[in-house]
């Protein structure tokens, strides 16, 4: 468990690294729509750019509590393993 954690919180943290931190305001946004391209397209852009930025946001607003999981996880596991062993030393 502890290594699929590490695993997954990893992927995580790569995936929102490569979000951008330049914003994009809403001037560029109107100077798209000016541009000639399709509004469609540079609508489904907008859309895409608000929900990168939400997830990064909601990321770092809780990446404080994700941090020690994976000790956490750790101590865990040994203490499960210390039990186990002084149970079998009962036996």
């Amino acid at each position: 468990m502890q290594e699929n954690y590490a695993k997954a919180y990893g992927a995580l943290q790569s995936a929102m690294a490569a979000i951008p931190e330049q914003a994009i305001w809403e001037a560029d946004i109107q100077q798209l729509y000016g541009s000639g391209a399709d509004p469609a397209v540079v609508e489904r852009l907008v859309e895409t750019y608000a929900a990168a930025q939400t997830a990064k946001g909601t990321y770092s607003a809780v990446k404080a509590g994700l941090d020690p999981v994976d000790g956490v996880l750790g101590q865990v596991r040994a203490s499960l393993a210390e039990m186990a062993n002084q149970l079998d030393a009962m036996s």
